[in-house]
């Protein structure tokens, strides 16, 4: 049983680190996005589906885990919480703290995907005005020099 314990935790652990390399690679992507560095954007798109691979298989791990011991105890509902309490007791402290982290790194995470759809958006929208005005014989630009409007952009954010 302990060793199932320790396998859980290390699972954990595991998961909790490759949520911050995808965090970091989110980042990296809305950087190049920014930068107009397409190739390498997709580049980082690849090494995030890896990344998001590789937690699937740790998420499904961990379920099994839990699973086994929802058989054990002939208990459905049971959760890793209840676990640590009725079996290891000692370690439900360092679960709260890696269940904060992962919280954290997830609502982190989060945040910069919703940055990373207005880059997107952002680019999308003033590539299509552009091809839109190189084929059009009516002007992208007002009078003082902008864009017209935001009629190509496809979301609206208040920012």
């Amino acid at each position: 049983m302990s060793e199932k314990i320790a396998k859980l935790f290390k699972l954990i652990e595991e998961e909790l680190e490759l949520y911050q390399d995808l965090y970091f690679n989110e980042f990296d992507k809305g950087c190049l996005l920014f930068c107009h560095r397409l190739e390498s954007f997709n580049e980082r798109n690849e090494i995030s589906r890896k990344i998001i691979n590789a937690l699937d298989v740790k998420i499904k791990e961990k379920r099994a885990i839990v699973d086994e011991f929802a058989k054990e105890f002939d208990d459905p509902d049971i959760n890793i919480e209840k676990i640590l309490k009725r079996v290891a007791e000692k370690r439900v402290e360092e679960y709260y703290r890696l269940r904060h982290n992962l919280e954290s790194i997830l609502k982190a995470l989060s945040s910069l995907n919703e940055k990373n759809k207005v880059l997107l958006d952002t680019t999308y929208s003033v590539s299509k005005a552009i091809l839109e005005g190189l084929t059009s014989s009516e002007s992208l630009y007002t009078d003082k020099g902008s864009i017209k409007d935001n009629s190509y952009s496809t979301v609206s954010y208040n920012i």
